[in-house]
């Protein structure tokens, strides 16, 4: 899968990593997520993603979303940020700007997608995250990633891991299990 638009060269402009109102680790997205405007504080473990992890809400406990480093799932992003994104990332541009997807785990049957359309940029330095609005005729709101068996094994151990976390105060980590299924 190769999705493609124009990327801007530059880096993340840094800012405060913590003071004493946020949790250690802590990303804030200011303006929330689209639907969940009121999700604006998580902790992403682990951090940085390299492959695929969670992104663990401050604000609804609970709520964990799994995110996936887009290249690990075969996805080349290449995107220019508006500049009302850039400015809410506090980034002069966004090359060196993690980005994630967020990734839907379906069942019955077994499907786990990712959503292109709303990816989620970080500025790290600044702690800063933004999900961005792409155009979903280009980018798909549901594009298969894992079906079927592998599916069902990714979504089994996902789910496990979450179990063993949800009373936790620590976020649940992305279990090693994901990766050796992936692209199955």
């Amino acid at each position: 899968m190769e999705y493609n638009v124009l990327a801007p060269a530059a880096g993340a402009t840094p800012g405060p990593a913590n003071d004493a109102d946020h949790e250690p680790g802590e990303i804030t997205f200011p303006q929330g997520l689209i639907g969940c405007p009121d999700w604006r504080r998580f902790v992403l473990s682990p951090d940085p993603v390299e492959t695929c992890g969670a992104l663990v809400s401050l604000d609804q406990p609970g709520v964990t979303l799994i995110v996936a480093e887009p290249t690990w799932l075969g996805i080349n992003y290449q995107f220019e940020l508006a500049e009302d994104d850039e400015d809410a990332l506090h980034l002069p541009s966004a090359q060196d700007a993690p980005t994630y997807c967020i990734l839907l785990l379906n069942r019955p049957p077994p499907l786990i997608t990712a959503n292109l359309a709303g990816p989620l940029v970080i500025n790290g330095p600044a702690r800063l995250g933004h999900q961005v609005i792409l155009d979903h005729l280009a980018y798909p709101l549901r594009a298969p990633v894992i079906a079927g068996e592998a599916a069902r094994e990714v979504l089994a151990a996902l789910t496990d891991a979450t179990r063993d976390h949800t009373d936790s105060a620590n976020p649940p980590p992305a279990p090693p299990a994901i990766v050796p299924q992936k692209g199955a």
